[in-house]
This record gives C-alpha cells, sequence and structure tokens, in this order.
C-alpha cells in the first residue's frame, strides 16, 4: 500500500537539478546575533567571524563543527572555532589614552 500512497501524490514531489545541493538544504540552522567582537556561541563552543557581521542577526548552518554564514540561501562566511590558548597570545592594538 504504501506504494500506491506514494503514486497517488507523485505530482508533490519536487526533484532537484543539482544533487549536491541536498547537502546544504539539510544542514541544521540556528540564527545567531554577533557580539561586538565579531563572536557568537553555538553548543557552548564560541566561533569567530568578520568583523563586517558584528552587532548584525545571522543564518548559520553547520555539519559536525563546520559553521557557515548563510544570506538569502548561500554560504557567504565560514566562522572558525575559537582556540582560547592561541587566543590568549594575540596581539592586539590598544588605543592610546589621552588625558585632556
Amino acid at each position: 500500500m504504501p506504494l500506491e500512497v506514494y503514486l497517488s501524490q507523485i505530482d508533490r514531489v519536487r526533484t532537484v537539478s543539482d544533487p549536491g545541493m541536498l547537502d546544504t538544504l539539510f544542514l541544521r540552522r540556528a540564527r545567531r546575533t554577533v557580539k561586538h567582537d565579531a563572536t557568537f556561541s553555538l553548543d557552548n563552543r564560541l566561533y569567530e567571524v568578520s568583523e563586517t557581521f558584528a552587532g548584525q542577526e545571522v543564518e548559520i548552518r553547520d555539519y559536525e563543527h563546520r559553521v557557515h554564514i548563510y544570506e538569502d540561501g548561500k554560504a557567504v562566511a565560514e566562522a572558525k572555532a575559537v582556540v582560547f590558548a592561541d587566543n590568549a597570545h594575540v596581539k592586539r592594538d590598544r588605543p592610546a589614552f589621552s588625558f585632556v
């Protein structure tokens, strides 16, 4: 009987022209707001992206800790997991303080 049910609704079945596209369609999706330091968290892990996303709400899709930022259904950037040991040694420019 399952075949009969399937065939009775065959007009609803949609196909894709590029089977490789199916991988991106079934990725886990979430929305996150990127903090002003260009980071966001997902599953208790911290990720960093380009500072152009700072302060924005973005759609992310991930599979096995490969995380991408999507806009209008297309991947526009990849997020990198923050390695805290490496991050502690990054040189940062400190703003010069002036006392007026």
